[in-house]
């Protein structure tokens, strides 16, 4: 069962793991939702959908790698599948880079 929600629901994470939810759809990194950390404290017994910064979106390339390089261990661990954790307008290339970024690594 899947929570799609904003914000920071560190908290309630316990009851929703009692009550059956075991996914998080756009846990927000600026909210302090850190899909890798979580994944240390509660295993793959929590799954994500979405936890890319979209802040990254906004600064360009080099961000984008950043953040890319972070998310992709927990991705390939499996249980995790990268996306935006919000929708801002962001420049169309840095957009298009983003997506260039998943394609490559869309198989391994």
């Amino acid at each position: 069962i899947i929570n799609y929600g904003h914000g920071n629901v560190a908290s309630l994470i316990p009851s929703f793991l009692d009550a059956g939810v075991n996914c998080l759809r756009t846990p927000e990194r600026i909210a302090n939702m850190d899909a890798a950390k979580l994944r240390e404290k509660y295993g793959k017994n929590l799954l994500f959908i979405s936890n890319f910064a979209n802040r990254a979106l906004i600064k360009g390339d080099e961000a984008i790698k950043e953040e890319f390089n972070y998310q992709l261990p927990l991705a390939k661990e499996g249980g995790y599948i990268i996306g935006i954790d919000g929708i801002i307008p962001v420049p169309f290339k840095n957009y298009s880079y983003y997506v260039t970024l998943i394609k490559s690594h869309a198989c391994e």
